[in-house]
């Protein structure tokens, strides 16, 4: 899958697409939502960056636990990769929540994280268990599966 060309110094958001879809709508809503999310914080002023944080950050808690446990599900054997990103992106946010007042700089180091973190995690990681998640479907579809699970 070819990735869109986006510059973290000129926050120029990408618009979600159907071809960024994982399969899962609940996980693709989430996806959009965190796309929706990053147009905002690309606006974002050092005197609101806190609050936005914490939303984000807690709406990426509930995403997180949505998504592993949708890979538990289909038995894709990367979740421990996979919840180790999460992990990190989680961190970061951690951080910069839990912080006093935020500096410019400090915006602008949350900002590019963050849209470096979305558009890698979105388009690529989460493409794993989706590229997965279809080859266990098209191997449970052959004539030999099919067979067995009509008798």
């Amino acid at each position: 899958m070819k990735t869109e060309k986006i510059s973290p110094e000129r926050m120029e958001w990408p618009t979600w697409k159907q071809a960024y879809s994982v399969g899962v709508e609940l996980l693709d809503s989430q996806h959009q939502y965190m796309f929706e999310l990053g147009k905002k914080i690309s606006g974002l002023r050092p005197e609101h960056a806190k609050d936005v944080v914490r939303s984000l950050y807690e709406y990426l808690l509930e995403h997180c636990a949505a998504e592993e446990a949708h890979m538990a599900d289909i038995g894709f054997p990367g979740l421990d990769a996979h919840r180790e990103k999460h992990v990190e992106i989680l961190a970061q946010l951690r951080i910069v929540a839990n912080r006093g007042d935020a500096s410019a700089r400090d915006v602008l180091k949350m900002k590019t994280f963050y849209y470096s973190w979305l558009v890698n995690h979105v388009l690529n990681t989460d493409r794993q268990y989706f590229e997965f998640a279809q080859k266990q479907t098209r191997s449970e579809m052959t004539p030999d599966n099919l067979a067995r699970q009509s008798s």
